[in-house]
């Protein structure tokens, strides 16, 4: 289902779904690796964004130049 639903450009319920497979089978190497490719979607790198909007699977983005 979560390929379906990232086919569908339903990104949260995608990541769900991902999330629920590797709760059944943690050793799952495509639920895992197709989350990680699912968050890179869901992140933001072009810049700070507020907190009220942050996801909690995004790190921060990379420093600029100095």
């Amino acid at each position: 289902m979560g390929t379906a639903y990232l086919a569908r450009r339903e990104l949260l319920a995608s990541q769900a779904e991902y999330e629920r497979a590797l709760q059944l089978q943690p050793a799952n190497a495509l639920a895992h690796a197709n989350l990680v490719y699912l968050r890179t979607k869901l992140c933001d790198w072009t810049g700070p964004r507020p907190a009220s909007v942050a996801s909690p699977h995004c790190p921060p983005p990379p420093p600029g130049p100095p």
